[in-house]
């Protein structure tokens, strides 16, 4: 992409790591992916860091599809 003259670099946003056996290492947050399985006639995705708001969203029906990488907290 950089090579490309229509496309600007404007650096780097975010800085993630791939998660080893469904766990971060030290200093990293686990960020996991949920679904809702087309619930309201939308699918859609949703990228959860708390367990609470993990937990309120599995009650409300949505799957978890699991964790799907690390971030700075």
């Amino acid at each position: 992409m950089k090579a490309n003259p229509g496309w600007s670099f404007e650096g780097l946003a975010f800085q993630a790591n791939a998660p080893v056996v469904g766990d971060c290492p030290a200093g990293r947050m686990l960020v996991t992916r949920l679904y809702n399985n087309g619930k309201g006639g939308q699918a859609n995705h949703r990228y959860l860091t708390s367990r609470s708001a993990l937990a309120d969203m599995l009650a409300q029906g949505w799957i978890v599809e699991g964790p799907v990488y690390c971030t700075p907290p």
